[in-house]
């Protein structure tokens, strides 16, 4: 389905770029999703590519990552549309004023950029996803919040519009006060995760021996402000400022000048792990 035309879809420094500086994980990926464009080959022999990751899709050609990401966009104004006919359906019922909407996602797709596809990347373009909340009672109109939000906040916030206790056990914060514009989130840290793989739930295999191997292990993330700290223990961590740097290109973990903060936020993701249980293991910074 060409809704958009391919052509004319804007991208940014990054589509089909290798990134470079970055960790194991993401170089070893962005090698493989890229090998047929830069080599050539049949990329339907590739059971992976063929039946995951490109179903019906050319990466053999720059034209055909950008119909992919013309087909991909073209889902979403689908779901857009389905969206609109619940809300439509919620008014024409006369359940507005009543009826808490909210609309969000599991995660994104890399879709050419840094030269990968599909999710399981800390990068903005897999692990940032649009949030969006309807509250009648509380305002009638479009408000932005500019500061960073995680899903682990959804469930007390959702007890709380409907007047239901918030169980001492639930992690996360209820966001009614900041709905209501009586609190900020200028300093709240959100947190994200990638587990690796359990013997119980095993992994399917990602294309070479080498990824499957390097993506059993765990990364922990965290978003403060402007800037994001990637942890692995086992591979090369990252730091991205995201004002000057919003298509995360240039790896900061290493510059000596940013030693203290990576540090500081590091420290912030262990203190974040002792209250919740997390055991994953983090590097010394």
């Amino acid at each position: 389905m060409d809704t958009y035309d391919h052509a004319e879809l804007p991208v940014g420094p990054a589509f089909l770029k290798k990134p470079e500086g970055a960790s194991m994980l993401n170089r070893l990926r962005a090698d493989y999703f890229l090998q047929y464009l830069i080599e050539g080959g049949d990329q339907t022999a590739d059971e992976y590519m063929r039946e995951y990751a490109a179903v019906e899709e050319d990466v053999g050609t720059e034209e055909g990552w950008r119909r992919l990401r013309a087909h991909y966009f073209a889902n979403i104004n689908l779901v857009d549309g389905m969206v609109g006919m619940i809300t439509s359906a919620i008014d024409d019922a006369g359940l507005t004023d009543d009826t808490v909407v909210v609309f969000t996602s599991e995660h994104g797709d890399m879709l050419g950029d840094h030269g990968m596809l599909e999710k399981r990347s800390m990068y903005e373009e897999s692990s940032r996803v649009p949030l969006l909340v309807r509250v009648p009672w509380l305002a009638r109109g479009q408000t932005t919040i500019a500061e960073s939000v995680g899903h682990i906040d959804l469930v007390p916030t959702l007890l709380e519009l409907l007047g239901e206790c918030v169980p001492d056990h639930l992690q996360g914060n209820s966001l009614v006060p900041t709905l209501a514009g009586d609190a900020s989130l200028e300093d709240n840290d959100v947190f994200i995760e990638w587990n690796g793989t359990h013997p119980t739930m095993p992994e399917r295999h990602l294309g070479t021996a080498a990824i499957d191997c390097m993506i059993t292990l765990p990364w922990r993330t965290i978003v403060s402000g402007r800037w994001k700290l990637n942890l692995c223990a086992g591979d090369q961590c990252e730091l991205f400022d995201l004002e000057s740097d919003p298509y995360e290109m240039h790896n900061l973990f290493d510059d000596p000048a940013q030693r203290d903060r990576v540090r500081d936020m590091a420290g912030r993701i262990r203190a974040w792990q002792a209250e919740t249980g997390d055991e994953a293991p983090l590097p010394a910074v």
